[in-house]
């Protein structure tokens, strides 16, 4: 049987559609590939990392340089000479 050049362009086609389909059903079903956000409280943990990374860019301003060391417990600011 011939298949005609058309026919096989729509079957490619049907092919890569069931392909992809396939797996974005595996992956709604299975549970292993959890892709809900990693925290109940997400956007409040951004929210204070966003904080961290303006007060980096806000200390480059200035005219010391800061050295910020963090612990479990606490951070220390050094101000280094110029």
């Amino acid at each position: 049987m011939k298949i005609n050049w058309g026919t096989a362009i729509v079957l490619v086609f049907i092919g890569f559609i069931s392909f992809i389909l396939y797996f974005v059903v595996k992956m709604n079903i299975n549970s292993d590939y959890e892709h809900d956000l990693v925290t109940e409280d997400y956007y409040k943990q951004e929210l204070a990392f966003q904080n961290e990374i303006n007060a980096e860019k806000n200390s480059k301003t200035l005219l010391k340089d800061v050295i910020v060391k963090k612990n479990s417990r606490r951070s220390s600011h050094l101000f280094s000479r110029r």
